[in-house]
């Protein structure tokens, strides 16, 4: 007993042996009552090996939760002085502040569990909202299923990232709206509510900021003139949370922005993008294309990272325009790889552990959609799950186009509206950005 609660275990009091006991009571009713093998059952009782957990962002992510856990201040830097952090929003370091000790800092598999409990809430977030809206329940119930068993959505809970907070956060915000459409259309109160949890999700992943604007125009067609004092409640309290976290910003560095590396991404994300598509050259080598066009425009080296932000969207706005038939072939094809994109070397590396498919690796895309090859070269075993998932998005997206339609024909084009906004919304928001399977998780409710 000592030696599994304090030497394997690492606990500090024996009194905590029960969470020996769950683990092991965990193993004796999968193996019971499920029937499951011993090692598929020990795997369970386990749960997400946090090893695997890590990608690029996620170092970010810690840093800044070690800095709201220890110093109370939200900065990535280890020790004072702390220099407040501009890149990042506060939502998701804030999950993981809550799963740090003196020792480490997040502590991941209980950060996973955690992720893994708001994936199922969000599920029964988006059957509630469904309820809400159309009033049909088995549509509501085979919604929430669907969405449980997204192959994309549930690998993404076992990597310490954004898109299950955020998920959570944007379809929390869409209840409060479907409910205000179904209680009190064109009433201020719940369409302030719904505006402010979308204001919140905004500061978990700043892609969600824009919706306020979108979702302002579906309500006013949804509900007309009545509704003008609650759309401009719902744009109020959308803004209110981005607008006191840019402020911040602005009084730190200078820069009234929600996030500073928005005009990072304008560039190196959608300028480069469109420089592929230009030159034919993978990523690493239009990356520094465009940092050479930028450096020249701007008449030599940035300052620092913030100057190179602030020139960086404007120059990369430019870029774009000059080039719209570029941008557009651009937006299409991150369009097919969003809504078709499946995630599967996540599996290749948290269950086969293949270095290949490392998130932590720094590898150069192509844009020529050859990865799915090179996996399935690699790994020829992943062609059952892939030929299932993509039948399994085809007949989601078609349920989807079903499910408008009936609702149109109903004459629940309010409710219709509300619910497409978010698919229409991601797509618009997102193509373009060299996006891939992961931009796609939270229109996935919708």
């Amino acid at each position: 007993g000592y030696t599994m609660v304090y030497g394997i275990l690492s606990l500090i009091n024996f009194a905590h042996g029960d969470l020996f006991m769950l683990g092991a009571f965990v193993v004796f009713a999968a193996a019971t009552m499920a029937h499951l093998p011993f090692i598929p059952a020990l795997l369970i009782a386990m749960g997400p090996d946090g090893r695997y957990a890590w990608t690029p962002d996620s170092v970010d992510y810690a840093a800044c939760a070690r800095g709201l856990s220890r110093h109370g201040a939200f900065s990535r830097s280890p020790r004072p002085p702390l220099a407040p952090e501009t890149f990042r929003t506060p939502g998701y370091p804030a999950l993981l502040a809550a799963f740090c000790t003196a020792q480490r800092c997040p502590r991941e598999r209980l950060a996973l569990w955690a992720q893994a409990l708001i994936g199922a809430l969000t599920a029964a977030l988006l059957a509630a909202s469904s309820l809400a809206l159309f009033g049909d329940g088995r549509a509501a119930w085979v919604g929430a299923l669907g969405l449980a068993l997204d192959l994309g959505t549930v690998l993404h809970t076992g990597l310490l990232g954004t898109e299950t907070l955020f998920t959570f956060c944007f379809s929390l915000g869409f209840l409060a709206l479907a409910w205000a459409h179904l209680r009190e259309p064109g009433r201020p109160a719940r369409a302030a509510l719904a505006g402010a949890l979308f204001g919140a999700a905004a500061l978990v992943r700043p892609v969600g900021v824009y919706y306020c604007v979108f979702g302002a125009a579906v309500l006013w067609l949804a509900w007309g003139a009545r509704g003008r004092a609650a759309v401009a409640a719902f744009l109020a309290a959308s803004l209110a949370l981005p607008g006191a976290w840019a402020w911040r910003n602005q009084r730190a560095i200078g820069q009234f922005s929600l996030t500073t590396i928005q005009g990072l991404n304008i560039a190196y994300m959608r300028a480069a993008a469109v420089e592929m598509e230009l030159s034919g050259a993978d990523y690493a080598a239009a990356a520094v294309g465009i940092k050479r066009l930028m450096e020249a425009a701007h008449g030599g080296a940035f300052a620092d990272e913030s100057e190179e932000s602030r020139f960086a969207g404007r120059w990369a706005a430019r870029f774009i325009l000059r080039h719209p038939v570029g941008y557009a072939r651009v937006m299409l094809k991150d369009t097919v790889k969003m809504l078709g994109g499946h995630g599967l070397e996540i599996l290749s590396w948290t269950v086969l552990h293949d270095a290949h498919d490392d998130p932590m690796s720094q590898r150069s895309v192509s844009g020529r959609l050859t990865g799915t090859r090179d996996l399935l070269r690699r790994h020829p075993g992943f062609w059952p799950p892939l030929i299932f998932y993509t039948a399994f998005l085809a007949l989601a997206y078609g349920l989807a186009v079903i499910g408008f339609l009936s609702a149109w024909t109903r004459r629940q084009t309010g409710a219709a509206l509300i619910a497409v906004s978010p698919i229409i919304y991601f797509i618009a928001v997102s193509a373009g950005a060299l996006a891939y399977y992961r931009f796609r998780l939270p229109l996935m409710p919708a």
